[in-house]
């Protein structure tokens, strides 16, 4: 009993101190957004409009608890107790994924590896984002479907209806991955029926025969957890705003919403290449759920970079299951514990070393321009256009903007207006053709940086003229 104590709270300091190392100091452009926003919450209320860009449109609050949670830290700590919300909230992926795993399927060495492979490569995704949260929600949710799949506890009905509630209010826009999880399980029954009947006997073959009594209690959750999306104060965003993004084209230029380019993630490529090379070359059955869930994840984690965290996460639970059976010996179980925390705190340290003497907020944002027109200009009458990727900072010290972070916000697909937003800011960025759009939007104070094909058109133009030029950032005013 007291070498398995040992052993637990070692395995609590390894993943605390890889969360510490993997988390960024830096904080990205939509933690700016997300404090303010919060901050409006609690002001207006959940009233669906837009308070910060110089648009009068509508905003859908697809994560507004979420942004209400991450204000009152700021408020209250700063950005250090943001940066410490991070560490705690990737430590809490990690004890899931590792005492999740080990009660479920008995293997405490494979689930040692997983976890602290699945936290490392994490590194890119730990960010101030509802994702964070999410990420802790979906691991509960395959733990709370294996237990319900596998001994038929009732009770976590209820637990997963109170995920899929908050999972609505804290991030709705991947609220409809709540319900793919419960797919492989439904998929694997319905193919069970189909071998039962003789008319498939190949997964008899090639799959473990599985008990699907408790099948029934799958169904059941699925269909109230569907029902309980309702229970939000922002129109049932869960319901329509993946759908309204799918629908628009956002999501082809922002980077992380891109398809994958594996010789751009070599380590997720090593780690799926090393999954797919033991199942294939392991001579055994396996479960067609786990089979299911792993393709499934591959094709998503294809599809867009962002969907990559999902494999991590997710997956760490099928992939324990999977790989549990694998016979051992104890002397490779030792020496590769004892490689895995040695390394887990070499490479902890090196990252937390190259790490904290970062600023909270990169010398990317336009700092003192945001100084400048705070002190010097009349916002009222200020019609700015900006750049994306900084966008979210000028709404956080209070200048109105022409885009920010929120990029789906500023398509037809949410707003319904004559012209889209998204789509005149990406023909000014990438042609420099400005005039037409810029009378659109009576725009008169211009912020962009000086090599930036805006800039080289505006340099050109006598309307414009510089009225402040700082490191890379330059505003004009037309006059």
């Amino acid at each position: 009993m007291k070498k398995i104590k040992l052993q637990n709270l070692l395995v609590v300091f390894i993943i605390i101190i890889l969360s510490i190392g993997i988390t960024d100091k830096t904080f990205q452009n939509d933690t700016f957004y997300t404090i303010k926003i919060g901050e409006s919450i609690l002001k207006n209320g959940v009233d669906m409009l837009d308070h910060f860009s110089i648009h009068n449109i509508m905003y859908p609050y697809e994560h507004w608890l979420y942004d209400i949670f991450v204000y009152l830290i700021y408020n209250k700590f700063g950005f250090t107790g943001l940066y410490i919300s991070n560490i705690v909230l990737t430590s809490i992926i990690g004890f899931i994924l590792y005492f999740g795993t080990k009660k479920l399927y008995k293997n405490e060495f494979i689930s040692f590896i997983i976890t602290v492979v699945s936290i490392f490569l994490l590194k890119n995704f730990i960010a101030t984002r509802a994702q964070l949260i999410s990420y802790i929600i979906f691991v509960l949710e395959i733990f709370l479907l294996e237990t319900l799949f596998k001994h038929g506890k009732k009770r976590n009905i209820l637990a997963l209806v109170i995920l899929s509630i908050i999972l609505a209010n804290i991030h709705a826009a991947v609220w409809p991955m709540f319900f793919i999880l419960f797919l492989p399980y439904i998929v694997a029954f319905v193919f069970n029926k189909i071998k039962n009947k003789k008319i498939l006997s190949f997964f008899g073959e090639h799959f473990i025969s599985e008990d699907y009594t408790n099948i029934k209690y799958i169904i059941v959750a699925f269909i109230i957890c569907l029902l309980a999306g309702f229970i939000n104060p922002n129109n049932n965003q869960c319901f329509i705003h993946f759908i309204l993004l799918k629908a628009g084209h956002s999501m082809n230029i922002i980077a992380e919403h891109k398809p994958t380019a594996l010789y751009n993630n070599p380590f997720f490529l090593i780690y799926i290449s090393i999954i797919f090379f033991t199942i294939i070359f392991k001579k055994q059955k396996y479960k067609l759920k786990n089979i299911l869930f792993i393709s499934g994840l591959l094709l998503l984690s294809l599809s867009s970079i962002r969907h990559i965290s999902l494999f991590i996460t997710i997956g760490s639970f099928i992939l324990v299951d999977t790989f549990s059976t694998i016979n051992i010996s104890k002397k490779i179980i030792l020496n590769t514990k004892l490689f895995l925390v040695l390394f887990t705190i070499f490479v902890s340290v090196f990252l937390l070393h190259s790490n904290i003497n970062n600023k909270y907020i990169s010398d990317e944002y336009p700092k003192e321009i945001s100084n400048y027109i705070n002190k010097k200009i009349n916002k009222n009458d200020m019609r700015l256009y900006n750049e994306y990727n900084y966008g979210s900072y000028l709404l956080f010290k209070n200048i109105p903007v022409f885009i920010d972070s929120r990029a789906s916000l500023y398509t037809k697909q949410f707003n319904k207006l004559k012209y889209d937003i998204f789509d005149d800011y990406n023909i000014v960025n990438t042609t420099g053709k400005y005039k037409k759009i810029f009378k659109r939007y009576n725009i008169n104070y211009v912020l962009t940086t000086e090599s930036s094909l805006l800039n080289y058109a505006l340099k050109c133009d006598y309307q414009y003229k510089i009225i402040y030029k700082n490191n890379n950032f330059i505003l004009y005013k037309k006059i």
